[in-house]
């Protein structure tokens, strides 16, 4: 297999990007550019130097709709995955390119992961701050439970800070949640999640404070990400500056490094 340059990866999630948005578009299907992606079309017109990943966020009705008829598209070489359809370990869905394959440090086998392009789901939840916060912690619990679960063993998940509570925190879920976790949330999503306006957010986000208005996102405009046109929440700069704070301002040089904690390989 060769190897897939830092550069081709880029490329290939702008690929499956630009036929997602095409297949949005013919199905009435909308969404947003989102994070680092939206981050880095207001700030540099494209991905932001040192980062590869493509993020998109869909509300949920949209978001059921994609997933349950994307892999109907004519284009074979793309995928999508997620625990809705499937034993795919991760909660949000991942537009994978077939002809690539990754190999992800630690992970188990059994993710089988390509390239791809993230998609999270938008919950529309209360007009109630700390009603939303504890929803958060809710399935901020079960991310952890299901990172344990993730894992081929301890040394994997706690590199430092040795915990015997974590350790038998992690065996327990080891022992005894087969399936996936994720599961647990559809009964959550149909317990709380029935609010049209409001606050809202991917609910499975490690910065569990971070709440955006639903009105944020009623209607979109364009931005230019890599020559090409995208749809972006129309209080984008409100979204970005809840979420990163003085976003136009560049991090420290130190921290404009890739996250690498992958080798991704074309399939010969």
């Amino acid at each position: 297999m060769r190897p897939i340059s830092f550069e081709e990866k880029k490329k290939i999630g702008l690929d499956i990007l630009i036929e997602i948005d095409a297949f949005c578009k013919r199905n009435d299907i909308k969404y947003f550019l989102a994070y680092g992606t939206l981050l880095g079309a207001v700030r540099h017109k494209g991905f932001i130097p040192w980062d590869d990943d493509v993020d998109l966020i869909m509300f949920d009705k949209d978001y059921l709709r994609f997933i349950n008829s994307f892999n109907d598209s004519e284009n074979k070489d793309l995928f999508c995955a997620s625990y809705e359809n499937g034993d795919f370990p991760l909660p949000f869905a991942k537009v994978f390119n077939l002809k690539t394959k990754i190999y992800a440090k630690n992970r188990k086998d059994t993710m089988n992961l390509s390239i791809g392009v993230d998609i999270f789901p938008y919950s529309v939840l209360s007009d109630d701050k700390k009603k939303c916060i504890r929803i958060s912690n809710k399935c901020f619990f079960l991310l952890k439970m299901n990172r344990y679960k993730l894992y081929n063993s301890f040394s994997e998940v706690c590199t430092s800070n040795f915990s015997f509570s974590k350790f038998l925190f992690f065996w327990f879920v080891k022992l005894h949640f087969k399936k996936c976790i994720f599961k647990k949330t559809i009964k959550l999503k149909k317990k709380f999640v029935t609010q049209n306006e409001g606050f809202c957010k991917y609910l499975f986000d490690s910065k569990k404070t971070k709440l955006f208005r639903k009105e944020w996102f009623n209607e979109s405009v364009e931005v230019v990400f890599e020559g090409h046109a995208f749809p972006a929440p129309i209080e984008y700069d409100l979204y970005l500056k809840e979420y990163y704070g003085d976003y136009m301002e560049l991090p420290p040089e130190e921290q404009r490094v890739p996250h690498v904690t992958e080798n991704a390989f074309w399939i010969d």
